[in-house]
């Protein structure tokens, strides 16, 4: 049990640990670790730049852009797939078969409230982004040695 709901986010964590041997001396050392969040339920929020783990897949929202998880669907044929609804922009949808993470759908309403004319983001081209983004690993930290 815990006194708050513990904080877990996909994202670069540094571990820091420092040992202290019997006389005195101590050593320090860090790592940088990529944590993925796996998915399981309505209403997560899937913060834009961060990569997640959902039916087993990977996938990375695209930076300027969050999403919602807003429904599990279970098709006639016995196929699921998940509703992932634009936060700030709710008419936009992106929908996603398990398994598999393939696109089985998108709605971007051209006018209207929330509409991809009233707005400054380019959905096709983000949720083109996401779709080539599913099955790849997060980005390399920035500034990070690629040795």
């Amino acid at each position: 049990n815990y006194l708050n709901e513990p904080e877990v986010d996909s994202g670069w964590k540094t571990i820091r640990a420092t040992v202290t041997d019997s006389e005195g001396n101590t050593a320090e050392a860090s790592v940088d670790v990529y944590v993925i969040l796996e998915l399981c339920c309505d209403w997560q929020v899937l913060e834009g730049g961060k990569t997640y783990r959902l039916f087993d897949g990977l996938l990375t929202i695209p930076e300027g852009i969050d999403f919602v998880i807003d429904g599990f669907l279970q098709g006639g044929d016995g196929e699921s797939s998940v509703g992932l609804r634009v936060r700030d922009h709710p008419q936009n949808w992106l929908f996603l078969s398990e398994p598999g993470l393939r696109e089985v759908g998108r709605r971007i309403p051209s006018t209207g409230v929330g509409g991809a004319s009233e707005s400054e983001i380019d959905f096709e081209a983000k949720f083109d982004e996401l779709v080539a983004s599913i099955g790849q690993l997060p980005s390399p930290r920035p500034g990070a040695n690629s040795e």
